[in-house]
């Protein structure tokens, strides 16, 4: 059964908005349309579609998705290059986790003082205040 952008948009929570704009980047071929120029996602268009928005959440650009598409209409003597670009993507959100976690264990430090602030009433990261620390400026942030 084909669904229109607004029945995708309810199923799957990715905005109308951004399925036109895949749509006009050309990231549906097989869309279907009728006469009037509504467009019906079939349920493979549907899955595609939460693809989609997991390789842009992964911040691929649309230009790789668009070759990552062309390569998968080729068949199975593309795999090897679809899997790579899976794995090149693999390498940056790996990479993005990493800082994420430093970033994580920055604000856990930071918190960490705020609550030893509280509780002593003594300003640490206030640069005019008596109680600031420079060491502790530093370690932490």
């Amino acid at each position: 059964m084909a669904s229109t952008i607004i029945e995708v948009s309810k199923a799957t929570g990715i905005s109308k908005y951004t399925l036109r704009f895949w749509v006009k980047k050309g990231l549906f071929p097989l869309l279907e349309r009728d006469k009037n120029g509504v467009n019906y996602f079939s349920q493979k268009d549907i899955e595609w579609a939460s693809w989609i928005e997991c390789l842009r959440e992964m911040e691929m650009s649309i230009e790789d998705i668009k070759t990552y598409e062309r390569l998968a209409f080729q068949g199975i003597k593309t795999a090897k290059q679809r899997k790579q670009m899976l794995q090149n993507q693999q390498n940056i959100v790996q990479t993005k986790i990493q800082k994420l976690e430093l970033s994580m264990q920055k604000l856990s430090s930071k918190i960490q003082i705020y609550e030893r602030m509280i509780k002593t009433g003594i300003d640490e990261l206030n640069p005019s205040g008596k109680g600031y620390d420079f060491q502790i400026k530093q370690k932490n942030s």
